[in-house]
Parts: C-alpha cells; sequence; structure tokens
C-alpha cells in the first residue's frame, strides 16, 4: 500500500511543485521534467499503476458494472477503435470551435458534452452496424440451405 501513496505523491509534483522535496533527489532527477507531449517512462508508468490500483480495489461481478448508466462507457470500450477515430476528428473540430468563438468555460463544458454525446452516439452506431449481419439473411446464408 506504501507504493501507492508514493505514486500518488509523485504525480502531486506535477501539480503542487511544493512537493517535490519529498521525493529522494537521485528519482526527482530521473524523472524531471516530464515530457507531456510524447509517451515518457513515467507516464507510462503512471497509467500502469493506475489500472493495477483499479484492479486491486474494483471487484469485477460488482453488480453496478453492469447498470443501464454504465452503458454508454461499456459502448464506448467495445468499439474503441471507432470512437478513438472519430475521437481525433472532434478534437480538432472542437479546437476549432473554442478559437473561433469563444474559449470561456461555458463553451469549454459545452464543446465536452456535445463531444462526449457524439463519441457515445458512434458507439451506438458501431454497435448497431455489427449487429446488421445478423438481421438480414446473407448470400453465403441462402447457399447453406
Amino acid at each position: 500500500m506504501a507504493w501507492l501513496a508514493f505514486a500518488f505523491l509523485i504525480v502531486m509534483t506535477w501539480h503542487v511543485p511544493s512537493l517535490e522535496r519529498f521525493v529522494p533527489e537521485a528519482l526527482r532527477r530521473a524523472i524531471y521534467p516530464i515530457d507531456k507531449s510524447n509517451l515518457d517512462p513515467l507516464r507510462l508508468i503512471h497509467f500502469l499503476a493506475a489500472m493495477i490500483a483499479l484492479l486491486h480495489f474494483l471487484p469485477a461481478d460488482a453488480p453496478w458494472l453492469r447498470s443501464r448508466r454504465l452503458r454508454p462507457l461499456i459502448l464506448c470500450g467495445q468499439r474503441s477503435l471507432p470512437v478513438f477515430c472519430f475521437g481525433v476528428f472532434l478534437s480538432f473540430a472542437a479546437h476549432w470551435i473554442l478559437v473561433q468563438v469563444s474559449g470561456g468555460i461555458l463553451a469549454q463544458m459545452l464543446v465536452s458534452i456535445v463531444g462526449i454525446a457524439l463519441l457515445v452516439g458512434i458507439a451506438w452506431l458501431a454497435t448497431w452496424y455489427r449487429s446488421l449481419p445478423t438481421l438480414f439473411p446473407t448470400p453465403e446464408h441462402y447457399m447453406a440451405e
């Protein structure tokens, strides 16, 4: 459990630089500066540590993981490739909208909410599209009979 607290301290130093004094000097020289534009090893380790903590504390058979409220999130995970690809396009569109129209907090919130709704819509559409072959018979179906 101590590793989790230490990982949390490292992450907090990204946001509160005064906490760096609690990180050993040798480790501080090895990890800083953190490269945020590329896949920095520390960022990868941070992601893996978060996944390990999630897997440790979250039971796989938790009933709320199958709730209707989480269905949009589950759909986005099941159709991650189209959601990711459309998300790349949406990020450019959102940036353009925020630069051209307004960069205020209300505009950012609106763009984020609309973007999330569109990504869930793409996930639903990809799921629906995948179910089409089972809805209509294919020529192979007729030849098998």
